[in-house]
């Protein structure tokens, strides 16, 4: 991926010919995200005084149209060359590409599928008094990556929950993380999921399909009498492991946080 430099020579040679319009032409100051992945959500949409276009107006385009030319652009301004563009709506990520002309600027984005060192887990507490049995089944289409059986104990160390969020406390993570489980494979993507559970009295079949993504920690499976209740909790969602009141906005891939490029020093009414 080809990059330019920031617009800082023709900032100043805009101050120099029209010096009595500088704070209407002033670009305005962002703070670059370097994280491996920026949200769609979280690009910015207002525009500066020098660009017309927001940032999300050319990531948007580029990803259906499948190209954007302009003759300045600002996201490749915001992100670092390897930071991936993460639609959270679809669970899609895209690697952007920027090809520099005499006068104009093109961005594209091709779609990539990300890994994970540590995917997540797929997490069983067993709220009854009996030890039960649970079949887990992961896949992805035709492709079956975990198939397989767990004989569950109680879970002596792990409240009952009546949700599976944030507002609920289950217990100290030491002892969530204890908890029988398999973990998601490495990619970021859209699995199926089906969990058996059988227990003295009954069984349960539960069916769902996760999205692994930069921020996803657990699917949480919890065995009940007569249900399973179930949920996905992200790296953010503390509250489930503590008793205290937290900012929820403290995940490990969670660090670009205004939006991840910042917002503009100086606000226009227009902005607003």
């Amino acid at each position: 991926m080809r990059r330019r430099a920031l617009l800082t020579t023709t900032v100043a040679g805009i101050a120099t010919v029209t010096a009595g319009c500088l704070d209407a032409l002033e670009r305005p100051e962002y703070e670059r995200c370097t994280e491996s992945f920026v949200p769609l959500n979280e690009v910015p949409t207002i525009p500066t005084r020098l660009i017309p276009r927001s940032a999300h107006d050319e990531v948007t385009t580029a990803l259906e149209d499948g190209e954007y030319t302009a003759t300045t652009l600002q996201y490749p301004d915001l992100v670092s060359d390897e930071t991936v563009l993460w639609d959270t709506e679809n669970n899609r990520y895209y690697a952007h590409e920027i090809e520099s002309g005499i006068l104009l600027e093109n961005l594209r984005f091709d779609e990539v599928t990300p890994t994970r060192e540590d995917s997540g887990e797929l997490k069983l507490s067993n709220q009854t008094s009996d030890t039960v049995d649970a079949s887990i089944r992961i896949a992805a289409g035709d492709d079956v990556f975990v198939d397989t059986k767990l004989s569950v104990d109680p879970a002596a160390e792990v409240r009952e929950v009546e949700s599976v969020s944030n507002n609920e406390y289950a217990g100290e993570r030491g002892a969530a993380e204890a908890l029988p489980g398999v973990e998601f494979p490495a990619k970021l993507r859209d699995y199926d999921v089906e969990i058996a559970v059988e227990t003295p009295g009954d069984e349960y079949v539960e069916t769902a399909t996760i999205s692994i993504h930069p921020w996803f920690e657990y699917f949480w499976v919890q065995i009940g009498d007569g249900r399973l209740l179930t949920g996905s909790l992200w790296e953010n969602d503390t509250g489930f492991f503590s008793d205290v009141e937290n900012d929820s906005k403290v995940g490990v891939h969670w660090s670009c946080t205004q939006p991840p490029s910042g917002w503009p020093e100086v606000w226009d009414e227009d902005d607003q």
